[in-house]
């Protein structure tokens, strides 16, 4: 059974955002004079930035294989990457006009996907019982 446009459209979405904000997180580990001064820490922020990453590339991988599991386990991982706001807020003055467009637009981006693999085709889609033709 091929997935609802819903899925499909969520899964290009999650993409989108996971390409977008790993290559914002490369650029900021590139660009950074701590990282340039101590190199036990462009380690570590490396090996945290690329696991993160590959943890949602996985998550979203699994949810285009129809396991329901992967959607549950995106939703609490984008709830807590919005969580992370509050813990460690942005500064103001850190992005420029247009980057801020850029972060609301993924967050956007990353709400209706969420909002397209919780609805009702999807949901259907998920919980029905026929096996998963590849």
């Amino acid at each position: 059974m091929k997935a609802p446009k819903e899925v499909q459209i969520a899964v290009f979405l999650s993409l989108a955002v996971l390409l977008a904000e790993a290559s914002a997180s490369f650029w900021r580990i590139a660009t950074d004079s701590e990282v340039r001064e101590n190199m036990t820490f462009a380690i570590v922020w490396i090996v945290v930035t690329l696991g993160v990453n590959a943890l949602t590339a996985f998550f979203i991988f699994q949810l285009s294989q129809r396991r329901h599991w992967a959607r549950i386990a995106l939703l609490l991982w984008t709830v807590a990457s919005w969580m992370l706001w509050f813990i460690y807020p942005q500064r103001f003055d850190a992005y420029a006009g247009w980057g801020w467009l850029l972060t609301g637009t993924l967050v956007v981006m990353e709400l209706l996907a969420l909002v397209l693999l919780f609805g009702d085709r999807a949901g259907a889609w998920y919980s029905s019982r026929t096996p998963v033709t590849r």
